[in-house]
């Protein structure tokens, strides 16, 4: 095992938690091409290409088309959450099998010639014996054991990630602000641009890359601890609840100061004053109608794990309904206002359903079925921001109107 070894492994463990194929096909892509790289300094040796899984460009061309696939599914939520299932798993599994692959004599060679910013730690070198700084050409158990640990780091930082990912859900469930479309970019900016300042500076790369993990991991600590502040104890049992919880999820006690719930589910300012309103409010953010909290699923026949109260009855999927509908109306007619002012006025009614129509609907829609009608959704947006360029005025009401329609008639066959 060498340093240099020892530095890759480390550095492209946070890459294989944001991406699986795609760290893998940049680092084959120097395993297989070493002259194309101006990190490597060749001075002096004749490299030979590492061997992928020994097919060469073949698992370039392979990984590559692999990667672009999961760029493109990531930015969509439905295959988001299908990844999702099996990442925890995979991810390891496949930086497990790209460690393996370049344990041979050429790609330790390939490794042994990067630069790493021309820096090799002497703290690191004094903690490795002469033997274990030369290149070897069969694999050891130690060499094993290490990519088993690193793999092992590779899950731990997954599962971070999606706790990560689902935190920031519960904020922008249905990604209307685009959050997570946000994230997903910078991911794939990371680990393309990570991988090559990996190359360049080595060991400062995998600090920075430490550095940067633990500032998320406070971050978010930081962000649950001040959201948990906001919780006040009930009056009756000390459960701690959320301010606008009609009900105490523990024993069930009214709340006798209810506030409102905020457009993006955070607490809100002011004092309830119609609690019909409010409790279709909390179902439109899929919380529950009497203790406010996280409805598991997107079914509508489901209960609450906190209290239990069935998410909806028969009666009150139809006052559901209507109150959406309602909300309809007055984007409708917001559309219609702000519609004659160029390419805003679309970016404002196509923002403005999202938010009170589009999203109260769709959060008890599964992924699978909305997955053809987000592409629908996404090429009639496209058609209309185009000529609501020059008819804004008429085209904002009739798409707003075109995608009410679609959304109620993916809610209508729902039952409690």
């Amino acid at each position: 095992m060498t340093i240099n070894y020892l530095i890759y492994s480390l550095g492209s463990i946070p890459m294989f938690s944001s991406r699986m194929f795609l760290p893998a096909f940049l680092i084959s892509v120097v395993m297989v091409f070493p002259e194309w790289m101006p990190f490597i300094d060749n001075t002096g040796m004749e490299l030979e290409s590492g061997a992928v899984f020994g097919m060469g460009e073949w698992i370039v061309a392979l990984l590559g088309v692999l990667s672009i696939l999961e760029i493109v599914a990531d930015k969509n939520s439905s295959l988001q959450s299908m990844m999702g299932q099996f990442e925890g798993a995979a991810k390891p599994l496949v930086f497990f099998l790209m460690q393996l692959a370049i344990m041979d004599e050429g790609s330790m060679q390939i490794l042994d010639a990067i630069n790493w910013g021309d820096s090799e730690p002497e703290a690191v070198g004094m903690l490795m014996s002469e033997t274990t700084t030369t290149a070897i050409a069969a694999v050891s158990y130690p060499q094993i054991g290490f990519a088993l640990l690193c793999a092992f780091g590779v899950f731990i930082l997954t599962v971070f990630r999606r706790r990560l990912l689902g935190f920031l859900e519960q904020i922008d469930e249905d990604d209307v602000f685009r959050i997570r479309r946000l994230i997903s970019y910078t991911e794939d900016s990371y680990v393309l641009f990570g991988f090559f300042i990996l190359m360049f500076f080595g060991m400062l790369a995998v600090i920075l890359f430490a550095i940067v993990i633990l500032a998320v991991f406070l971050l978010k600590r930081n962000i649950e601890r001040r959201a948990e502040k906001k919780k006040v104890p009930c009056v009756s049992c000390g459960a701690t609840r959320h301010v606008f919880s009609p009900n105490c999820g523990s024993c069930g006690a009214g709340n006798e100061q209810l506030m409102k719930i905020g457009i993006l589910g955070q607490p809100g300012k002011n004092p309830v004053e119609d609690y019909d309103a409010h409790r279709m409010n909390l179902l439109s953010h899929r919380r529950c109608s009497s203790c406010a909290e996280k409805l598991p699923s997107r079914k509508t026949n489901q209960s609450c794990k906190a209290c239990g109260t069935p998410a909806f009855t028969e009666e009150s999927l139809s006052e559901y309904r209507s109150f959406v509908t309602k909300r309809f109306l007055y984007v409708l007619v917001f559309s219609a206002l702000v519609g004659w002012i160029p390419i805003a006025g679309i970016i404002l009614s196509i923002v403005a359903y999202n938010l009170y129509v589009g999203t109260p609907f769709s959060r008890y829609v599964s992924r699978g079925e909305s997955f053809a009608v987000k592409i629908l959704t996404r090429i009639l947006t496209a058609i209309v921001v185009f000529f609501g360029s020059f008819f804004g005025l008429i085209v904002a009401p009739i798409y707003v109107g075109i995608r009410y329609l679609i959304g109620r008639a993916q809610y209508a066959g729902k039952r409690a």
